[in-house]
């Protein structure tokens, strides 16, 4: 069974043997690049966006050692960066190879502003523009969906 992440950015793919190692953000220590062996093999499941939802759709999918799961990502997984790793970094993110930089187009709701929306491109997806915070929604909201 194995877990293999295309960065399709870097056009290079990182086998990970996920039931020794399983994917996680730190532990690429056992990974290394195979982008021929990625081109040569068939899969059972292939998942687009190494965000967290893809992630662990790719270690659960691949957990039993049945299966043969590719994890494409357009981004980076190298972490080597430091403003990626602390919090107070955030601002560093914004705009930069880390993020998609997606912008609305004016309209009349926004005055015709665009607004911009920081949207991770890095394995691990937005969750790691975050800043580390968690943001509970209103009673009004949870009551409004029951």
């Amino acid at each position: 069974m194995k877990i293999s992440i295309l960065g399709l950015a870097l056009s290079l793919a990182t086998v990970v043997d996920g039931s020794s190692s399983p994917i996680s953000t730190t532990n690429f220590g056992k990974a290394h690049v195979a982008e021929e062996k990625v081109c040569a093999k068939q899969f059972d499941y292939i998942i687009a966006g190494g965000g967290l939802a893809g992630s662990l759709l790719a270690e659960r999918l691949s957990a039993d050692g049945t299966k043969d799961v590719l994890l494409l990502e357009a981004g980076s997984g190298d972490y080597k960066y430091k403003f990626i790793n602390i919090p107070a970094g955030i601002l560093r993110l914004f705009r930069s190879g880390f993020d998609w930089q997606f912008e609305s187009k004016g309209d009349a709701a926004c005055n015709g502003r665009n607004i911009y929306f920081a949207r991770g491109k890095v394995l691990g997806g937005s969750s790691c523009l975050n800043v580390c915070l968690h943001h509970r929604g209103s009673r009004k909201d949870y009551d409004s969906w029951g």
